[in-house]
This record gives structure tokens, C-alpha cells and sequence, in this order.
């Protein structure tokens, strides 16, 4: 029955979420706007009966120009972000939009999408990031490229780096996020395989006593600095930060 209850609550929710920003989103200063993404992402966090735990490091109040840097585990982890007040813009792929609700809901929060069978799409990407960095904004992607069930950190793609690497140095911080049940890690959100995404939903919303765990890592881009511009490549600068989020997991 606890299901159905969160069930409920949630598609209210994410309805609730989406038409504030059909109507509202226009009137609202970037401000305000910011403030309801965290109050967003709480509140679906807490609905689905989960905690979020931020373990290490902090959220800066000046998250202008900022590209984060994360690992990916669940549809969980854009709400995690989100709640904790880091109000980013998500590149994520395309098969998402398809998602029942939830697509329609993280499509007009302004989530970039790539489309992995358009050979142009990343540089279309690149392009809309570029820009988005000129006005402060933050940017959020996961380099894995997909999923995983938090146990390890897949290779990296690197064309996102370029970011970095073709923009005015951004600030680059990684994040890294672990999943937890009753102190030791869980792979029941890990939205992975052949599992739909209403099976992924159902598992989580029948568990108890999740959390999830944020660790904010030191930007690296003092560190990236100290190389040579003409030995910083996309490769390398994806090793840099995967060696360094390896560490916590």
C-alpha cells in the first residue's frame, strides 16, 4: 500500500512541477527559479523516501560557470543534484524525453539532450553549453555515458572535456554519488540492464531506508592548469578527474 501512496504523491508531484514551469517559468527571475529547482528536487527526493546525505565538500554560493562532473547511477541522481541547491543544467541523452512524465517534466526544465544517432548532435551540444557558460550557468554531465551499479566508475567519453579545454577554463568539479542502505552500499536504484524505467520506479519506491551519498570534490582546475596547453588534451583531462573521483569509491 506504501507504494501506491508514494505512487501517487509522486505523479502529483511531477505535475505539479510541471505545470510551474509551463506558467510560471517565464514570469520568474533566475533567482527565484534556482530556489525552485532545489525545492523541487527535495521534495522528490523525500517523496520516494529517501534521504540525501552530502558527506564531503560543500555547495558554493558562486556555482557561476561552473561544468560539474558526475558519476551516474539512477534517473535518481539529476533530483539528488538538484536538492542539494546546485541549479544545473543536465546534458543527458535523448531516450530520456520518452520517459512517461518524467521526460516531458525534464525537457522543459531546460535539459540539453544528445542524440547519439546524429554524428552532429555533440557539436550541437558543445555549441548550446558554450553558450550557456557565457551566462553563468552551470552544466552537469555524466561521462560514463550510461549507467552504472555505483560499484565502480566506467572509462569516460571525452568529448564533453572540450568544455574545459575550448571555453575560458570554467570551474571543473566533480562530484561522486553512492547509493546506501543501512550503511553499506545498495544497488536497488541503479536503473541498469534491460530494466524500463517504470521497473526502476517501482523498485525504488517499494525500498526503505535508502540514501544517497554526495561527495563535492576539490575543483580541478588548478591542478590541469600546471600542464602545458599543449599536452592538456580531452584524454588526459577526463583521467585527471576519474582517477581523482575513483578515490572515493
Amino acid at each position: 500500500m506504501r507504494v501506491f501512496f508514494r505512487l501517487f504523491f509522486l505523479i502529483l508531484w511531477i505535475l505539479v512541477g510541471f505545470f510551474w514551469l509551463l506558467f510560471f517559468r517565464t514570469f520568474l527571475n533566475d533567482v527565484f527559479f534556482k530556489k525552485s529547482l532545489t525545492i523541487f528536487g527535495k521534495g522528490f527526493i523525500s517523496i520516494c523516501g529517501i534521504r540525501v546525505l552530502l558527506k564531503s565538500g560543500s555547495v558554493s554560493k558562486n556555482t557561476n560557470n561552473t561544468v560539474i562532473v558526475s558519476n551516474h547511477i539512477s534517473w535518481l541522481d539529476i533530483f539528488a543534484i538538484h536538492s542539494l541547491g546546485i541549479p544545473a543544467i543536465f546534458i543527458a541523452k535523448s531516450e530520456i524525453k520518452k520517459w512517461p512524465l518524467l521526460g516531458v517534466l525534464v525537457s522543459n526544465a531546460g535539459t540539453i539532450f544528445i542524440d547519439r544517432t546524429k554524428r552532429n548532435s555533440i557539436l550541437l551540444v558543445l555549441e548550446k553549453c558554450k553558450n550557456l557558460l557565457s551566462q553563468g550557468k552551470t552544466i552537469v554531465f555524466f561521462p560514463e555515458g550510461t549507467t552504472s551499479d555505483g560499484s565502480k566508475i566506467l572509462p569516460f567519453h571525452t568529448s564533453l572535456f572540450s568544455l574545459f579545454l575550448d571555453f575560458s577554463r570554467p570551474k571543473l568539479t566533480p562530484i561522486v554519488i553512492q547509493y546506501k542502505k543501512l550503511g553499506k552500499k545498495t544497488v536497488e536504484p541503479a536503473y541498469i540492464g534491460d530494466m524500463s524505467i517504470l521497473d526502476s520506479i517501482f523498485k525504488v519506491l517499494k525500498s526503505n531506508d535508502l540514501e544517497i551519498h554526495v561527495e563535492i570534490l576539490n575543483s580541478v582546475t588548478t591542478q590541469v592548469e600546471k600542464l602545458s596547453g599543449d599536452f592538456l588534451t580531452k584524454r588526459n583531462l577526463a583521467q585527471i578527474v576519474r582517477d581523482r573521483m575513483m578515490t572515493i569509491i
